[in-house]
């Protein structure tokens, strides 16, 4: 694909090229830039275009004095000087771009990743007049907030105040906000979007011009839009005091920020794991466990991902130390999701000789969550030639599966040999697959009977001390069959893609399936392209305790069970059944002390409370 900066080049010669850094340097004044100049951003693929446009305006600031207690209500943030005009969002948090941004003046910087977090967004910028400006920077969160804050500040609500135009996949409504509020906002500020940048020194020079005098002020021009930049000052003389808290609210829609019961909605598993990282690090408790390590903790974390197709596998994620490269995270991660979760007394390791990772035998059954799901009660079971049995025909499976990936036609022939010897010990993932199978065929759309505990009380709790006690992780699943309408919506990238070469294929990791109520308005459903129904499952996967670097793994795993299933009842119905939103929920969300930066454990360690 052919670069926009070779593109737009030889459009633009008359625009001087400028690398920002340059220009941030201490004492360099802004006042010096050339009267067209052009900056070029890399993760855009696109130029920046600057013309001089000078005003000459009188304006005031709301003093510091009247704002010492922006923002009025807690989240995550960092905050700089209360007079300057540009507060910088980055749905999808990155701390990198926030410091950045404070760095080069913002007055506050932030992730805003739900629904709730616009509202909070809102009510904090109405309290500081002298915020004009909202730079909408880094990725957009699983909710679309980015997109919410830019649809609204453009179109408005409606009178379900729900955003108009906003392509958010979950709850675009701004509930809990008077009118008045969301008029001042609108009023107030204008966004410039500047999503999926991750240039931070092209945030940093455009937070620079905003905050220039009008004398210096340039029109800007990036995708498609045109900023005129400069401080406009304060839009009011007075503060507008909004108590966004739960205790003023009573109850709040959706939650983010909190060490425990926080939801997170990413679009993907890269973004997810990227975020709850975050997350642990900002709400985190430091104490010890039972394992004697010490950890950084949340409880009661719920995940969900949008999009179970796309970027499941983080940028140079590398869970075990034999993993050189992406293409080696793909092969553990499909191995280790097989057989851990599909196969009874199995696990994988590195053979050195292939270079490869495949499966292997194990003894340690509460940590082998495929032998609670296919073959429960094999650990209390008496019966030697159901025993043996068993491992001989995992055993036959690992050889002869040894370096590929079992399919799942070949998954099933192994459950159908394992029945024939299985007595004391029971198939639940299989039950569950027969059970979803009948579930679509009746066409029961609002399933709720299916599900599989993997805890052996007698075994797992049969010490009287947390210390003796070895519950499996991965402790629940429920698939969740329902039969349910959606829109299709479409990346604004691909469609500009597309529409550039049409021979492009469809990529169905481009599009987002957004579930629609059954009183869904018309209207609501005509911002879509199309409108399908089908037959889904919306997993749910929980963990006792749940290591945030393991998440990608886990995630593999439970994606893993539930395409099983879904692929079972697709083949015994001949109906299509797909995977819809995925959530796995941590009882306790932790990152353990090997994984934590020494100066930082130090720092906790001179905080902590208990010894």
């Amino acid at each position: 694909m052919e670069r926009q900066e070779d593109i737009d080049d030889f459009l633009s010669k008359e625009y001087i090229h400028l690398e920002p850094e340059e220009w941030l340097k201490p004492g360099v004044n802004l006042k010096s830039l050339p009267p067209k100049f052009k900056i070029y951003s890399k993760s855009l693929n696109e130029w920046l275009f600057f013309q001089r446009n000078p005003l000459s305006i009188n304006y005031s600031f709301v003093p510091r004095e009247l704002l010492k207690k922006f923002p009025p209500n807690s989240g995550t943030y960092e905050v700089a000087d209360p007079q300057n005009p540009v507060s910088v969002i980055v749905p999808s948090q990155n701390n990198n771009i926030q410091s950045h941004a404070i760095h080069m003046g913002a007055g506050i910087a932030g992730p805003c990743m739900t629904p709730r977090g616009v509202e909070l967004v809102i009510a904090n910028t109405v309290y500081n007049p002298n915020i004009r400006w909202i730079i909408l920077a880094g990725n957009d969160s699983g909710h679309f907030a980015g997109d919410i804050i830019k649809s609204l500040l453009l179109f408005g609500i409606d009178e379900d105040r729900r955003v108009r135009n906003t392509i958010c996949p979950t709850f675009p409504y701004l509930k809990n906000l008077p009118m008045e509020v969301i008029e001042r906002f609108r009023q107030q500020v204008e966004a410039i979007d500047l999503l999926k940048c991750s240039d931070i020194e092209i945030i940093g020079f455009v937070t620079r011009m905003c905050m220039q005098e009008s004398e210096n002020a340039y029109n800007m021009s990036v995708k498609g839009r045109k900023y005129h930049l400069y401080n406009k000052g304060a839009v009011s003389p007075e503060p507008m005091l909004f108590d966004f808290s739960l205790f003023k609210m009573g109850a709040i829609f959706d939650s983010y920020g909190a060490f425990s019961g926080t939801s997170i909605n990413a679009m993907t598993v890269s973004d997810a794991f990227s975020n709850i990282q975050g997350h642990i690090m900002q709400f985190g408790s430091w104490g010890k466990q039972e394992s004697t390590r010490m950890a950084l903790d949340c409880t009661n974390v719920s995940i969900t991902i949008n999009n179970v197709e796309k970027d499941r596998i983080p940028k140079d994620y590398k869970p075990q130390a034999w993993i050189e490269n992406d293409e080696g995270t793909q092969d553990y991660l499909q191995k280790y999701s097989r057989w851990v979760y599909l196969f009874p007394i199995s696990d994988v390791k590195y053979d050195p000789k292939i270079k490869k990772t495949v499966p292997k035998l194990i003894e340690n059954i509460e940590y082998s969550y495929g032998t609670r799901l296919t073959a429960y009660g094999f650990e209390s079971c008496r019966d030697k030639y159901e025993l043996q049995s068993i491992r001989e025909l995992v055993d036959g499976m690992q050889k002869k599966f040894y370096e590929k990936v079992p399919a799942f036609e070949d998954v099933l022939g192994f459950y159908d040999g394992m029945s024939a010897v299985q007595s004391k010990t029971f198939n639940s993932l299989l039950r569950l697959a027969k059970g979803c199978a009948t579930i679509v065929a009746d066409g029961i759309g609002n399933s709720n009977r299916l599900y599989v505990n993997l805890q052996v009380p007698s075994i797992d709790l049969a010490k009287d001390s947390p210390y003796d006690m070895h519950n499996p992780c991965f402790c629940y699943y429920q698939p969740n069959p329902r039969f349910v309408r959606y829109g299709i919506v479409e990346h604004e990238e691909r469609k500009r893609d597309k529409s550039l070469n049409p021979r492009l294929s469809d990529d169905e990791s481009e599009k987002l399936k957004v579930f629609l109520s059954s009183n869904a308005r018309e209207r609501e459903e005509a911002r879509f392209s199309e409108v399908k129904e089908g037959w889904f499952l919306f997993p749910l996967m929980a963990l006792r305790a749940h290591d945030a670097m393991a998440f990608p793994s886990n995630a593999a795993g439970g994606l893993v069970l539930s395409e099983f299933i879904a692929w079972y009842a697709a083949k015994r119905t001949g109906k299509k059944v797909e995977i819809g939103n995925y959530t796995q929920f941590a009882s306790a969300l932790h990152i353990v002390d090997y994984a934590l930066d020494k100066k930082i454990i130090d720092r906790l360690n001179g905080r902590a409370s208990l010894k």
